[in-house]
């Protein structure tokens, strides 16, 4: 079936389809395609940042890859009855080149990437979206994105992005979301975000 025909696409890939994984300085934000792909991969652990002791400083930081990623296959469904077209999509993350996301505590929200500077970036809507989830003020971060992915290159560096975020933010802030609360999250800014 479809599923046997994705498997052995992922061997002729050379596992450039995977899981989430830990990388030097921060998380590896690639999944597997099975089931729901996307932040809450099945099998994939939330991660979590390292506490200091009680009453020792809280972490001040965090630092992602936000990989680029290729759309190998996309299926467009006959439009629904809320106007949309259903898409099965099959993306695998692409080894080697990704962004770096680097989130801090801020006196003020901030977010700074070469092109796309505060509200206009995807990164920023994520975080308006997390706010709107957990349905109260956030403490302000400041994002900065190091960017390696081209922009509008159709190599998704925009969605990755806002993925790193909430994945970093809920880190940073210990909010303890989970994969399928920021799944849903990331859908509400944009279709390929919770891939991410």
């Amino acid at each position: 079936g479809e599923r046997a025909a994705d498997d052995g696409l992922d061997a002729r890939l050379g596992g450039v389809v995977r899981e989430f994984e830990r990388r030097e300085h921060g998380v590896g934000v690639g999944q597997r395609h099975g089931g729901h792909p996307g932040l809450g991969a099945p099998g994939a652990a939330h991660p979590r940042p390292v506490r200091a002791p009680r009453g020792g400083p809280r972490v001040a930081g965090v630092i992602l890859a936000a990989p680029a990623k290729l759309n190998l296959r996309l299926l467009v469904g006959p439009r629904a009855a809320d106007g949309y077209h259903p898409v099965t999509t099959l993306m695998v993350a692409l080894d080697g080149l990704a962004d770096r996301v680097h989130l801090t505590r801020a006196p003020a929200r901030r977010v700074d990437c070469p092109g796309a500077e505060g509200p206009d970036n995807l990164a920023w809507r994520a975080l308006d979206a997390l706010e709107a989830a957990v349905a109260r003020p956030l403490p302000p971060l400041a994002v900065r994105i190091d960017k390696r992915i081209p922009a509008q290159s159709g190599l998704g560096g925009g969605s990755s992005d806002a993925a790193a975020v909430l994945v970093g933010a809920d880190m940073l802030l210990g909010l303890g979301l989970g994969p399928a609360a920021l799944e849903r999250i990331g859908a509400a800014v944009g279709s390929d975000v919770p891939f991410s």
